[in-house]
């Protein structure tokens, strides 16, 4: 394929493009991806504090000699 037909392909799609639809999607980009980052984190933070509490909890029941703890 020529260059020069490349570049009209191009030029043909760019008129096509809809300058509303394209500054919607720019302006709703933001917050899509802050909300994105915000529910990783959540996800990542619950991850470290349920196997805290794992920990905890398996550590209480070994000092403790529970039956599930072992001793």
């Amino acid at each position: 394929m020529r260059a020069g037909s490349m570049t009209d392909q191009v030029r043909a799609e760019a008129r096509q493009v809809d300058l509303v639809k394209a500054i919607l999607t720019a302006l709703f980009l933001v917050p899509f991806v802050l909300g994105w980052l915000a529910a990783l984190t959540v996800r990542a933070c619950w991850a470290v504090i349920s196997w805290t509490w794992a920990a905890l909890v398996v550590g209480w029941r070994t000092a403790y000699g529970h039956a599930d703890g072992g001793s």
